[in-house]
């Protein structure tokens, strides 16, 4: 069953004290599955409708903007 990422961030929220920093736009999107992703090299699996957490610690190994197109 999909969750909108309102629904998500809501209860981020609540429990982490999360702050939305940008895409205030894209609440209303469903999410499917959440994937917990640290190797960039897994990406080309991901279908849609997908949300990744990351600590994005890994990300620094690669040129600027590379991985802007797979994040959109």
């Amino acid at each position: 069953m999909a969750a909108t990422l309102e629904k998500i961030y809501e209860v981020a929220l609540h429990h982490y004290h999360m702050t939305l920093v940008a895409g205030r736009g894209g609440l209303s999107n469903l999410v499917d599955w959440v994937h917990v992703v640290e190797e960039v090299d897994y990406v080309h699996f991901l279908k849609g409708r997908e949300l990744i957490v990351t600590t994005g610690n890994r990300l620094f190994l690669f040129p600027a903007g590379k991985y802007c197109i797979w994040l959109r």
